[in-house]
């Protein structure tokens, strides 16, 4: 039987509705493991930090450990249908600058443009991003939804929360 203690690192946002819900099934599967979690998405050495699971968002930079990727989910934009009543929806890429559009911060640092691809066709655009507000965080961007003033980006699995069964997404094909 396993036994011990267990530190893990989870990623914030993806930890929310992936990991977090389901903790109390591994407490209750092994009553003899200890947990102790970080919420936190950086690159950590297990080694020297004592990690025994480290979960990112992104692939790590430390090359020397051996990681794998276990999901990847696809970036979508979203509203809410008081939202697409009052500014109306956006129809094509190019007018999404007629509306208020969260950007994001990758790796980092603001991105000036980013490429969608058609899920359709294929085609890739390189479109720029939003300049008024760009976040790094999908979960402020849920609370950003709720005002009914503007789009906003977040992972395209967002609906199967059941607070946002309503959702409208935006440019469904991209």
């Amino acid at each position: 039987e396993l036994s011990g203690t267990m530190n893990v690192q989870l990623p914030n946002v993806i930890s929310l509705d992936r990991f977090t819900p389901y903790i109390h099934e591994f407490l209750l599967k092994y009553p003899k493991i200890d947990l102790h979690i970080w919420y936190q998405n950086q690159d950590t050495d297990l080694v020297k930090e004592n990690f025994d699971v480290v979960v990112l968002n992104h692939l790590s930079k430390l090359t020397w450990q051996k990681s794998r990727v276990i999901h990847q989910s696809k970036i979508r934009l979203f509203c809410t249908k008081a939202y697409a009543a009052k500014y109306g929806v956006p129809m094509t890429p190019m007018e999404l600058s007629n509306h208020l559009v969260t950007g994001g911060i990758l790796g980092g640092k603001f991105t000036k443009e980013t490429t969608i691809i058609n899920t359709k066709t294929g085609e890739e655009m390189v479109v720029p991003m939003p300049r008024r507000i760009a976040t790094n965080n999908i979960s402020h961007n849920s609370v950003l939804l709720k005002s009914n003033e503007m789009i906003i980006s977040a992972f395209d699995d967002i609906e199967t929360n059941s607070q946002y069964h309503d959702l409208i997404p935006v440019l469904p094909d991209y």
